[in-house]
């Protein structure tokens, strides 16, 4: 479920509760006080919540986790709410209440309205430019265009061709927006549709990401040094997490200042951990980690770790609301776990590794050999990752190492792979 605010005036409308057919979210989805993996699990179906309450969300169509971006909307500005659903509405349509600024606001969410949507919101380097990607089932091209509630039909191009179902759209600000900062995007269609989608502003170049270390010898600086150097050499642009014996030395001044020279950016944890971060991380492979969370059913354990995960992204931003947030999205509950999760950050990232996949088959799981017979099961699950985090950006890890079994060791990737 998306539902869209405008606060249009006055003080700050802080979002403080949820309320999906009448039951408070805030309290169905309260974190719990043990701990798996770091976080505080949540999930509507642990111990507390009253029977009637829990039937009514299961009914609704058993939120896992909801968000408020941002969760105070200043005056003039637009919010979004998402609330992730494990199922469809049993009745088709729900009732959403939205406790902000002290005011009450409902809306009528309805499942079983097919309706037009933003697969892709970019940006120019300047910020100055929005480029929408809008989907429409005729292939029609939309004929109004707002953002944040203004008319900018005039300083659009828009394109179209009924061959495909997305027309381009590309919009032309009077002034630059402001890195990180929330809007919401509107194309109005002739039939009286419309694709809406809020998203925060981002520019940075493509990413060419390189995850892992060197731990050779016994100098971490210069373990750093030289693997940081090739990787640059091989136009790798950011590091994204995983730095073994280097801490110490990467997260000095002295590092921050190689880092710049070489021109490679970090992807860090916390602020102040590197300089000019380029992604902040929630998580990896919440999705595996959610299986060892105890009190739930095997398969309503999906997702217990999300509720976390959005609060951590709350703290985050309130620290750094200029760097994005990245979280990666493992094999476990393979494809639910791409549609659970893939909302939450403002980065969606995952990892199907195709040979490691293919070592556990040979190796240990003969009889799942089937299902990845071809290297294009790495295109399967961008495919869904892509169309379940839309209109989000999309980073998909592959697999660049030999994998090395006490009993055999696996094979590289083969370049026909790698094009895949």
């Amino acid at each position: 479920v998306h539902l869209y605010l405008r606060n249009p005036g006055g003080p700050p409308a802080d979002i403080t509760d949820v309320e999906l057919d009448g039951v408070s979210l805030a309290k169905a989805l309260a974190l719990t006080k043990k701990e798996t993996s770091g976080f505080h699990p949540a999930s509507i179906r642990f111990p507390g919540l009253p029977s009637p309450d829990l039937d009514r969300l299961i009914a609704a169509g058993e939120p896992v986790w909801w968000k408020a971006d941002p969760v105070s909307i200043p005056a003039g500005g637009f919010g979004e709410i998402v609330i992730r659903l494990r199922r469809a509405p049993k009745a088709g349509a729900v009732m959403v209440k939205v406790m902000a600024g002290g005011s009450a606001v409902e809306a009528r969410a309805d499942a079983a309205r097919p309706q037009p949507a933003f697969r892709g919101i970019s940006f120019s380097p300047s910020l100055d430019k929005v480029f929408l990607y809008a989907r429409h089932a005729t292939g029609a091209a939309p004929i109004k265009v707002w953002i944040d509630g203004e008319d900018l039909t005039g300083r659009s191009t828009i394109a179209a061709d009924r061959a495909v179902d997305v027309a381009a759209i590309v919009v032309r600000l009077d002034k630059p927006l402001a890195k990180g900062s929330f809007h919401c995007f509107q194309a109005a269609y002739a039939d009286g549709s419309a694709a809406v989608a809020g998203s925060r502003a981002f520019a940075d170049e493509l990413v060419y990401g390189m995850w892992g270390y060197t731990n050779s010898g016994n100098d971490p600086e210069k373990n750093a040094r030289d693997c940081l150097t090739n990787l640059a050499n091989h136009n790798i642009n950011v590091h994204m997490e995983s730095i073994g014996n280097w801490g110490p030395f990467i997260s000095s001044k002295a590092g921050f200042d190689f880092l710049d020279s070489i021109g490679i950016r970090r992807m860090v944890k916390w602020p102040g951990e590197t300089r000019n971060p380029l992604y902040y991380f929630l998580m990896d492979e919440p999705d595996a980690h959610d299986y060892a969370v105890e009190g739930l059913p095997a398969d309503k354990r999906l997702g217990a770790l999300a509720q976390p995960l959005v609060e951590h992204g709350y703290r985050l931003r309130k620290r750094d609301p200029a760097t994005a947030q990245l979280l990666n999205i493992d094999n476990t509950y393979k494809p639910e776990n791409y549609y659970t999760y893939a909302q939450l950050p403002d980065v969606v990232c995952a990892d199907p590794y195709y040979q490691e996949q293919l070592s556990n088959r040979y190796n240990q799981r003969a009889g799942w050999l089937g299902h990845f017979t071809k290297a294009t099961s790495v295109y399967a699950s961008a495919l869904i990752c892509r169309t379940a985090g839309a209109p989000k950006p999309l980073h998909i890890i592959l697999n660049s190492v030999r994998h090395r079994g006490k009993a055999s060791a696996f094979r590289m990737a083969t370049p026909p792979e790698k094009r895949i």
